[in-house]
């Protein structure tokens, strides 16, 4: 049977993770003999390749040398290029052993004298003779498909700025057993984003890793639950709390497809330290289900307990508002972002105005509802959606009017524009308006707070936005 180069890939193993960085290093030495042997005639091509197949594959759950790194080693060796192998592999051996690549720019180029084509993807002053950086390496785990990891990575090196006092390199990965083999193989991750959807084995061989979590009870892709993350990031957000209480307190995480293990996991974190709020997609794949009858007891409890639910729409081409076959789900739409900037605010704009004609809030009137994104379109189409609503003529009598419902939601201050922040806070009242940041994400703000101090407010309205409305409504010490 002739394996493809693809097959073999997948036959690679990934756990052999227990002899630690040094069995790295000692396989970039023997790929560096093999280079040295291949140029000078007494080795071949075909010896270089194998080892540099078997190294490709860990290699994955490193920011450095990096995928284009990587890509430019496998087309010198598959060009003949013997010289060109030596050279990058030697260049890439010595930064690893010397870290240089942490401060170095030119240790991320293919070209031999670091002026590359790769720099654009680097922080900004990366390399300058400033005062040194703290270098870390940030794992994300997403069901993003692998085709698209280039992209995701590239839109989080967007995210890095002059003024931050480190640098830090996205780690992709698409399972869950790459992610546990990311963290055991590589001491430069620091942190771990989580995104929806992604699987439980690797496309690789693991079955060192797989009897591990045979152990944990993980057998198959329905096992890697919703619920089991869920207790991974709420009991990590406790402990983050627990280390940092004064700086850092979380949302509670739901395994919100299932509204009978969201109440079991809302009930085992109730009380818990630095638990503050409840976090909410206002939507999962164009899907209501807050509405529905079955989470009623969820929403109770929430109320009950006096959390605050703070909603976020999920990404995802299925979670785009209108659906993936929508206006903001082509591709000139995702380049410019309006799958984000236009639909997360209809998203918002929906949630509101169901949570009032349904009569949500009044069955609940102690329920506290934050809506990010300054509302989305909510705030200022509440006039329209009010007209629409009664000239239809169906619409139930509720305990107030349309107009009360606004205040009953709190808003955040991401308008951008100072005269859409003063409308908003003209509309609902500086007691309803929180500071937004958005960071770390595309739409991030670099001074959340000047868009505010911007416009003159009085200075009990401005104290109450920058910080008095949210240490009321997350329950913080004033002190």
């Amino acid at each position: 049977m002739t394996m493809t180069k693809e097959t073999q890939v997948q036959d690679h193993r990934i756990d052999q993770f227990f002899s630690g960085p040094g069995a790295r290093a000692d396989q970039w030495r023997d790929l560096v003999v093999a280079a040295k042997a291949w140029a000078g005639g007494t080795g071949d091509r075909a010896k270089y390749e194998a080892l540099l197949n078997d190294l490709a594959v860990t290699e994955e759950f490193h920011g450095y040398p990096g995928p284009q790194l990587v890509a430019a080693l496998k087309e010198s060796a598959a060009a003949g290029d013997a010289a060109t192998s030596l050279m990058l592999s030697t260049r890439i051996v010595q930064a690893l052993m010397t870290r240089s690549f942490r401060q170095h720019a030119g240790d991320w180029s293919a070209n031999e004298d670091g002026n590359g084509g790769v720099l654009d993807l680097l922080p900004p002053a990366f390399g300058r003779s400033e005062t040194r950086r703290p270098y870390f390496e940030t794992l994300i785990v997403t069901g993003v498909p692998a085709t698209n990891w280039q992209n995701l990575a590239t839109e989080w090196r967007r995210l890095r700025r002059p003024v931050d006092a480190f640098i830090y390199e996205p780690v992709i990965v698409g399972s869950l057993e790459d992610a546990f083999c990311a963290v055991m193989v590589n001491p430069n991750i620091a942190a771990v984003v989580i995104n929806e959807g992604f699987a439980l084995r690797s496309r690789h061989e693991a079955p060192v890793l797989r009897s591990i979590t045979a152990a944990a009870g993980l057998k198959d892709e329905s096992d890697a639950s919703a619920l089991r993350l869920a207790h991974i990031i709420n009991d990590a957000a406790v402990e983050a709390h627990n280390a940092y209480p004064d700086r850092f307190v979380a949302g509670i995480e739901l395994p919100i497809r299932d509204a009978g293990m969201s109440l079991k996991e809302l009930n085992r974190m109730a009380g818990n330290p630095g638990m503050r709020t409840v976090h909410l997609p206002n939507s999962i794949e164009g899907h209501d289900y807050l509405f529905e009858d079955r989470y009623a007891p969820v929403l109770a409890r929430i109320e009950e307990l006096g959390y605050p639910i703070l909603f976020h729409p999920l990404d995802g081409d299925e979670n785009i508002f209108g659906g993936w076959k929508s206006r903001l789900a082509t591709e000139t739409a995702k380049a410019a972002n309006l799958n984000n900037t236009l639909g997360f605010p209809f998203e918002h704009a929906t949630t509101a105005t169901k949570f009032i004609i349904t009569g949500t809030l009044d069955k609940y009137p102690k329920l506290e509802i934050v809506l990010p994104h300054a509302g989305g379109v909510f705030p200022y189409h509440a006039g329209r959606i009010h007209r629409g609503i009664v000239n239809r003529g169906n619409y139930k009598k509720r305990q107030f009017a349309f107009r009360d419902y606004i205040r009953r939601f709190h808003y955040d201050t991401l308008t951008f524009y100072p005269e859409a922040l003063r409308f908003l806070i003209n509309l609902v009242g500086a007691d309803r308006v929180v500071i937004g940041t958005d960071n770390f994400a595309i739409m991030d703000v670099e001074y959340p707070n000047a868009l505010v101090e911007s416009l003159k407010l009085p200075e009990a309205d401005l104290g109450n936005i920058l910080k008095g409305n949210a240490s009321r409504l997350l329950r913080l010490s004033t002190t």
